[in-house]
């Protein structure tokens, strides 16, 4: 059975420390939306990573799920790892709609479920009929398994009436109402039925391309093409404008697994966890994570190296210059010798940490997005990892912050 974790070597914990490249007051506010978007892009790096591990360990592209709204910041989420198929429709009904990796029509039965379920009871309330519970969820659901989507939708109106006419039977005659009649449901879902034969229409149209024709989409201006590119790319598209993005996978016929399962229970230790803030000048902050935390400071550690190499040969250089002028060369060259190994030594430290990192991320699931072969899913999520890190390099720019490559640390957590 897949698991994500399996992976993700949670026996390493990583320490890093952001501080201010100049030392400026920083609201409170300022500090906790840094800390928020951080954890934003870590979580997200952390699903990347899920995403790719499954793709690697066999699961369909059409087995994996995103939601289009975002995971509620106070709701715990604890039970949300192995549910089983009814459980799942229950749970992840109050969410919002799923979107598949790769669009079918098998896929997208979930969310249409979800999407009818919704259209219906919005009539129930406008008719004062209180609206059907989650458990009718399930029940539908399940009918959805057992047969197919039509059945079920044969189903939901048969809950609803049987809603209305109790809501009716039940009146205390305070309140006149007017009994809900079956045409009047079967109207309410007309549109859902005819958005739900193009969306099928489209599905067909898209499984006939190849990646090459599929790639051609996307630079289209015909808004057909418009139109199948939106639905190529839904999964991507509130992937990056979530900012608690909740992604499942169905692993057998009728159990789903929840990814990145530390965003939804405190318990997974492998989450980003905020360890100290010193309002001391400058300002930090102290950061522990998972692995993943590497992805989020990879463009950091090359920018600040790049930058510390020219700044240190330009100290150098100045160092070098005025020894010539006030010393004799002798001494220049021996104090040259000691800047040069000083230097030498703070590198080597440097790059043995980076080496760490590098060997433990390509022993986890952050390695698992090479292992797919090319094609169109290899491709969008490259470009998600790539928006990722752009994030995370903008965020350090706008707060002023850079990382901190000596306070880098990679602890054993097994040991």
């Amino acid at each position: 059975m897949f698991d994500d974790y399996d992976r993700k070597r949670t026996d390493k914990r990583v320490f890093v420390r952001f501080v201010q490249k100049k030392d400026e007051p920083m609201y409170p506010w300022e500090i906790a939306g840094f800390l928020n978007k951080l954890n934003t892009v870590y979580y997200k790096f952390e699903l990347l990573n899920s995403i790719s591990s499954a793709l690697a360990e066999g699961i369909s592209p059409t087995d994996i799920f995103v939601f289009d709204k975002s995971l509620p910041l106070y709701q715990r989420y604890a039970e949300m790892n192995v549910l089983a198929g009814r459980d799942a429709a229950r749970k992840f009904y109050s969410i919002g709609l799923p979107y598949p990796l790769v669009p079918t029509k098998e896929s997208y039965e979930l969310h249409l479920l979800y999407r009818s379920f919704s259209n219906v009871n919005s009539f129930l309330k406008s008719r004062k009929v209180r609206p059907l519970t989650t458990e009718s969820v399930s029940l539908v659901y399940e009918k959805l398994k057992e047969s197919n989507l039509e059945e079920a939708e044969l189903l939901l109106i048969d809950q609803a009436l049987e809603r209305a006419d109790k809501s009716y039977r039940n009146n205390s005659g305070e309140t006149l109402k007017t009994p809900v009649t079956e045409q009047e449901i079967v109207d309410v879902l007309e549109k859902y039925q005819r958005r739900k034969e193009k969306l099928f229409s489209d599905i067909g149209l898209i499984q006939e391309l190849n990646d090459e024709e599929r790639f051609a989409l996307l630079i289209s201006k015909k808004s057909d093409s418009k139109r199948l590119a939106r639905l190529l790319t839904e999964f991507f598209h509130y992937f990056d404008h979530t900012i608690r993005p909740l992604v499942f996978v169905r692993i057998a016929d009728d159990e789903y697994r929840v990814l990145g399962r530390a965003l939804v229970n405190k318990k997974e230790k492998t989450g980003l966890e905020v360890k100290e803030v010193v309002r001391n000048s400058p300002l930090g902050t102290l950061i522990e994570s998972g692995i993943a935390i590497y992805q989020a400071v990879q463009g950091a550690l090359l920018s600040d190296a790049k930058e510390k190499r020219a700044g240190e040969l330009h100290q150098l250089e100045v160092k070098s210059k005025a020894l010539e002028v006030q010393s004799k060369a002798l001494d220049v060259e021996i104090k040259k010798e000691q800047l040069a190994a000083e230097k030498l030594k703070n590198a080597q430290l440097q790059a043995e940490v980076t080496r760490n990192l590098v060997q433990i991320a390509q022993s986890s699931d952050i390695s698992a997005i090479g292992e797919l072969p090319p094609s169109f899913i290899k491709n969008r999520l490259l470009e998600a990892y790539t928006t990722e890190q752009r994030g995370a390099g903008d965020l350090l720019h706008r707060r002023g912050l850079e990382l901190d490559q000596s306070s880098i640390r990679v602890i054993d957590t097994t040991a």
